[in-house]
């Protein structure tokens, strides 16, 4: 059960970080309100 619940996390952790991504990559350039974190996936994304 123990492989079951780290392969869960797993996959929530993945599935968090997604749509993380997928947030501050459709965000405009002007809606990253001057965060650094934003800021740094809109340049990497260029």
């Amino acid at each position: 059960m123990k492989i079951t619940r780290y392969l869960i996390e797993s996959i929530k952790l993945t599935a968090l970080s997604g749509a993380i991504a997928l947030v501050v990559w459709s965000m405009p350039d002007m809606g990253s309100h001057g965060s650094p974190a934003a800021q740094t996936q809109l340049a990497v994304n260029r």
